[in-house]
């Protein structure tokens, strides 16, 4: 098949908002927020990020993870647990710097990716600067109030001087932003379980449809008709059994028994047990599907996700194999993470070795140790 006759849609669209002059991070510039909103209806998503950012942040800068790194305390530990957060659930991490007079940074701190967008001029073209705003999908105001907007600067040490001056002095400067993305400069990160968003928004979609099975369906043992007079009963016939009825609905009405009376004393009280539906079986292998589908995506082995062999308990060995293998995986982002901490460092006013900056990676038998 041709290349040129393949469909492929972009994954994020990032279309310019002139009205605020940013480039948007997804068509409704929600893309972030989506992200958690999903994060937050998969369970498998969840456990696979939590082990995820566990590894990549491993036992931290251990030389340094105690350092205070801001006026508000923060010891740098704090800062790298945020970064790695952002780093799994995005793809991308911002570090905010202040500076001295002498174009050295005195502060460090973390700013939440999600907040932060690209801004551009009248051209569409990025300026160079970032916008930051904490309520982008208005989810606590009712529009978007750019009087709120916060400009700061792309990192940039040599640069500093003169947008100190620009701004009219040190304490008016927002000083700057470091922000990396996997995906590269200038450009909005995806996380790396992009590839399977339908899979996780799949997960959802099965999971609400056990609940609703499961809160909805009817569910009484069955009907019980004796012979009565309801039928010369106005109550009766203005629903009380209909109402009965729904009542005998959802897990809390459960086997439950309906009683109906009726007039004719030829007709025999009889039990009339009803057949109910389960779609538990319908969407077991769907389910599965995309539990496989999500954690395969992060190279992850299953006994670190719990998932082991009926009756049988990883042993030492395994899991100590299991923790090698991911640290090798993960490798790669602890290495981003550091060179960031070693950017950030040699233009700091920081006494810190650069050569001690290295994120160590967990280690199992450490744990067992520790925790003992």
């Amino acid at each position: 098949m041709k290349v040129s006759l393949l469909k492929t849609e972009q994954r994020i669209e990032v279309p310019a908002d002139v009205s605020k002059k940013i480039r948007c991070y997804g068509k409704g510039n929600d893309y972030p927020q989506k992200i958690l909103d999903l994060k937050s209806s998969s369970g498998t998503l969840t456990k696979c990020l939590n082990i995820y950012f566990r590894f990549v942040l491993g036992r931290g800068i251990e030389a340094i993870n105690n350092l205070k790194v801001n006026e508000n305390g923060e010891r740098l530990i704090d800062l790298l647990r945020l970064i790695v957060y952002d780093h799994t659930i995005f793809g991308g991490r911002a570090w905010h710097v202040n500076y001295n007079m002498n174009g050295e940074i005195v502060s460090i701190y973390h700013i939440p990716l999600e907040f932060l967008r690209y801004e551009i001029d009248d051209e569409r073209e990025l300026t160079g600067r970032f916008v930051y705003y904490d309520d982008w999908n208005c989810r606590k105001r009712a529009n978007v109030d750019t009087s709120r907007f916060v400009f700061i600067n792309r990192f940039n040490p040599d640069n500093v001087l003169n947008e100190v001056e620009s701004v009219g002095g040190i304490e008016k400067y927002n000083g700057q932003v470091l922000y990396m993305s996997n995906d590269g400069v200038n450009t909005y990160p995806t996380p790396i379980y992009d590839a399977v968003i339908s899979d996780i928004a799949t997960e959802d979609g099965i999971a609400t449809i056990k609940y609703r099975n499961v809160k909805n369906n009817y569910l009484p043992s069955g009907i019980l008709t004796t012979i009565g007079g309801a039928k010369a009963d106005e109550e009766y016939n203005n629903g009380t059994i209909a109402d009965a009825i729904k009542e005998m609905q959802g897990d809390s009405a459960a086997c439950k028994i309906l009683h109906v009376e009726v007039d004719r004393i030829e007709e025999i009280p009889k039990f009339t047990p009803f057949e109910v539906q389960n779609f538990d079986k319908e969407f077991e292998y769907s389910e599965k599907s995309v539990q496989s589908n999500i954690g395969n995506i992060f190279m992850q082995p299953p006994v670190l996700r719990g998932e082991l062999v009926a009756g049988k308990l990883g042993t030492a060995n395994e899991i100590k194999d299991a923790y090698d293998f991911y640290n090798s995986i993960t490798d790669a982002d602890r290495q981003m993470i550091e060179d960031d901490v070693k950017l950030i460092f040699s233009h700091s006013v920081f006494n810190v070795n650069l050569d001690e900056i290295k994120i160590w990676p967990l280690n199992f038998y450490g744990l067992v140790n520790n925790s003992q």
